[in-house]
């Protein structure tokens, strides 16, 4: 729905629950990218690590 679009308070309520998932979705993929790239660079130090 965009911004100009008429509808009801209802529609606009699910649109905002929907775009909300989309959100959440969203965030939870960055974390667990970033969260797996943390776990490599640890991994990588401790590697480079013992081979010293």
């Amino acid at each position: 729905m965009q911004p100009n679009e008429k509808g009801t308070q209802k529609d606009l309520v699910l649109y905002r629950i929907e775009t909300s998932k989309s959100d959440i979705k969203a965030a939870e993929i960055l974390l667990a990218a970033r969260e797996s790239g943390v776990e490599s660079m640890v991994r990588r130090y401790a590697t480079k690590k013992s081979e010293n």
